[in-house]
């Protein structure tokens, strides 16, 4: 069985440089993109070079899977299976190739912010 199931919450979480402050966990909740990027040897304000990276979070609702099979699913199942699927959107720069996500589930809710 095969199934579709859209975000139906998600944000970035970014740190980053911004004015020669560091800005770490910076929730950019309603951004129209969910920016993913790691930033190699960033300098400011004369200190050692630094990277800024962001993270996402998203959620799925699986209430309509349960329902689907009338049953818990049990996602610890060794038959379960799940595809995430992001999409690149040309932004002009370089993007990378060959590289990994690692994917974990949230213990608890989290807010999705109001953006910058």
């Amino acid at each position: 069985m095969f199934r579709r199931l859209l975000s139906d919450k998600d944000v970035y979480l970014t740190d980053r440089i911004i004015r020669n402050t560091r800005r770490e966990n910076s929730n950019t909740g309603q951004a129209g993109t969910l920016d993913l990027f790691k930033i190699y040897g960033v300098n400011y304000s004369g200190s050692q070079p630094q990277n800024e990276i962001s993270r996402i979070l998203t959620r799925f609702d699986l209430n309509p899977l349960r329902e689907l099979t009338g049953s818990i699913l049990n996602i610890a199942h060794s038959s379960f299976k799940c595809t995430l699927n992001l999409k690149d959107i040309h932004g002009g720069q370089t993007v990378p190739n060959n590289f990994t996500l690692v994917v974990h589930p949230l213990s608890r809710s989290w807010d999705e912010g109001a953006g910058k």
